[in-house]
């Protein structure tokens, strides 16, 4: 289940971190604003619209205020009465949980009588009873038993199809994060991987992304496909013209970028091994390691090269994690004799300085 989690944010920091972490443990997703809006505008309500209208439950954490009206964006509402009212009139099911959790406070503060009032009205509406904690040891009890209510309806964190999103084009401070926003907070996508290389101030990124549940309102996935890359081409245009207004790309840069999303329901073979290699930077080298590792039918699963540092002078790092798939002839095998193989071939390669082999926990 996703839970959205509504507080106040600078009063209740920590308890809010508390939450967040309790859900994601007990097998949920959490739901939440990061933290506190600098310009709080349409596009904060709609980031807040979003989030709320996505959510399964709803958590409402307080302690001594019921926060600020806005009469402008939030129909004169407060942030935490906002999102409680826009939850009620989102949810399908009228048994989606909404769980109020209040701090005490110490004896000699009050808290708001506006906000006494607004939870006992809210008690009484929604037939329930406000969990009240003392600390955050408390709080985190507290929040484990409520969850486990709900302990048989935990996402599922390999839904398929996943989506890749894969971008080619200007490289500049803030592009993973513009990307990853787009996918999560317009569509609650979970970002699973993430590939980035950037040289040159050019940049490739490849984006791994799944559902945890199905998203509300956008079913079908070929629909989702295209409003997700429809909305990347609007959107990214706009943050690298600001990204060069503020000096963080080169305004020489050619602003023109690639993206592209595409479905993905492979099945990936689990990596089995983990290797780093350290070898003189020549060429052909690569090819050399390459070469040898598919004589021996291991895949590279996943490739880094990158300088040694800098006591290595003239010489390269490679990290690869590996698969081996067995055949005909390798049923006796397992994998330490896979291990040993990797070891006797980097041992004899010309230009290997070190390296290192672990195998992992997969079959």
């Amino acid at each position: 289940m996703k839970f959205f989690v509504s507080s106040r944010m600078r009063e209740l920091f920590f308890e809010r971190r508390i939450v967040i972490e309790a859900i994601h443990s007990a097998g949920h997703t959490p739901l939440y604003i990061e933290t506190e809006p600098y310009v709080k505008d349409e596009k904060a309500r709609d980031t807040m619209n979003r989030l709320v209208a996505d959510a399964d439950g709803f958590i409402s954490l307080s302690y001594l205020s019921l926060g600020k009206q806005d009469k402008k964006l939030l129909n004169n509402l407060t942030p935490i009465q906002y999102e409680l009212e826009l939850f009620l009139k989102c949810r399908k099911d009228e048994k989606a949980p909404v769980i109020f959790l209040r701090e005490e406070p110490d004896h000699h503060v009050k808290p708001s009588q506006n906000l006494l009032d607004w939870i006992e009205e809210n008690e009484g509406i929604l037939k329930t009873e406000t969990k009240i904690f003392k600390n955050p040891e408390d709080l985190e009890k507290k929040i484990e038993d409520v969850l486990k209510d709900y302990e048989k309806k935990v996402d599922i964190t390999n839904a398929k199809p996943k989506f890749i999103v894969t971008y080619v084009g200007p490289d500049f401070i803030g592009l993973i994060g513009s990307l990853s926003e787009i996918a999560f907070t317009n569509y609650g996508l979970n970002l699973d991987y993430i590939s980035h290389a950037s040289t040159g101030k050019k940049a490739t990124t490849y984006i791994s992304c799944s559902r945890r549940t199905l998203v509300k309102n956008i079913r079908d996935e070929n629909d989702l496909k295209k409003k997700l890359k429809r909305d990347m081409q609007r959107t990214l245009p706009r943050i690298i013209e600001d990204a060069k207004r503020n000096k963080l790309l080169d305004e020489n840069i050619n602003p023109k970028f690639d993206i592209d999303v595409s479905e993905d329901y492979s099945h990936p073979q689990p990596y089995q091994f983990f290797t780093i290699v350290r070898t003189i930077d020549a060429p052909g080298q690569l090819n050399i390691v390459c070469k040898e590792l598919r004589a021996k039918k291991f895949n590279i699963d996943e490739f880094q090269l990158r300088p040694s540092s800098p006591e290595h002078h003239r010489q390269t790092t490679m990290t690869m994690w590996l698969s081996r798939i067995k055949d005909e002839k390798d049923v006796e095998k397992c994998k330490e004799d896979y291990l040993a193989e990797l070891e006797r071939t980097f041992r004899y390669l010309t230009g290997v300085r070190s390296f290192e082999i672990r195998a992992l926990d997969c079959p």
